[in-house]
């Protein structure tokens, strides 16, 4: 009897310790590696989402994976890669075979901004998410299947998006948040962006007080995956930002809202409380109004 009421006991434990991971990695900029998804991939209630080129996902992409590429599903047409309209995304996601109650796991070739780009706009619009440690990249080197025949058309799930207003900045929010110094902001574009050596709208520079953090420092140059939660810290640190119990709300931005979701992924991960301004410097350095260091 005893050795019945541990084992009872002993699932129920590892039961709600699976949970409790999944639940985990779908919060906080949740990262997935390939282990955990091969172990995971039968699960009814995931969709594998591959956020890159239709000509790769044809070719190559992990087993069931669905497409919704960033350059066709997942972008506006006002300015590039702006944030597509919520009636759009929900078709788009739908019509993908994701319902509100799916969990998400989303990839490209590498652990790429365009991953976490896809991550960033399934959580502004209310859909759990999290990114696929090293792509495809890492998949196919770990000696997992892939499958190269045409793509089933997917039965269509039901979706309704719910605005998720703490992960989106705008313009006038970040202009406001400037004055009262009532945020952190991080560029993720390159140092000579950042300084104004390299010019890509009417004006050059950054927004005043933001701390220059490329988004590629993010990744390890080796594997192109993420950095550990130690290494990513130490990277946040050593840019200015506080610790992540200390600090205010982080802002980032980068030339089009792609590069800041890969700064803004990693540091959520690690604890801070990250939004992204989506129109990022083609708005801001194209506004003759709007302040640049």
């Amino acid at each position: 009897m005893l050795r019945t009421v541990q084992a009872t006991a002993s699932l129920f434990s590892s039961k709600r310790l699976s949970t409790i991971v999944v639940a985990r990695l779908f919060t906080n900029g949740g990262l997935v590696s390939t282990d955990w998804l091969k172990g995971n991939l039968e699960d009814p209630s995931l969709r594998v989402v591959h956020a890159g080129d239709y000509h790769i996902f044809n070719a190559m992409r992990i087993p069931g994976s669905r497409h919704l590429g960033l350059a066709s599903n997942l972008k506006d047409t006002e300015l590039p890669n702006t944030l597509v309209r919520g009636s759009v995304f929900e078709g788009a996601v739908a019509n993908a075979g994701i319902s509100n109650d799916n969990k998400v796991v989303v990839y490209n070739t590498t652990t790429s901004m365009t991953a976490t780009r896809a991550w960033w706009v399934f959580k502004r619009y209310g859909l759990k998410a999290a990114v696929l440690d090293g792509g495809l990249k890492k998949w196919m080197e770990d000696g997992n299947t892939v499958e190269n025949t045409e793509s089933p058309k997917a039965q269509p799930g039901s979706f309704k998006k719910t605005d998720n207003d703490e992960v989106y900045f705008t313009y006038e929010m970040l202009e406001d948040a400037v004055k009262d110094n009532s945020v952190h902001v991080v560029d993720a574009r390159t140092p000579d962006e950042y300084n104004g050596v390299r010019v890509m709208n009417a004006r050059g520079g950054h927004v005043p007080g933001a701390l220059n953090i490329s988004h590629g420092t993010f990744l390890d140059p080796c594997t192109d995956m993420l950095l550990s939660d130690n290494q990513l810290m130490a990277v946040a640190r050593s840019a200015g930002l506080p610790d992540p119990k200390d600090a205010k709300k982080v802002v980032t931005y980068c030339q089009s809202g792609v590069r800041a979701t890969m700064a803004a992924f990693a540091l959520e991960k690690i604890g801070y409380n990250v939004a992204v301004y989506d129109r990022s410097m083609l708005e801001w350095q194209n506004n003759e109004h709007a302040p640049l260091q």
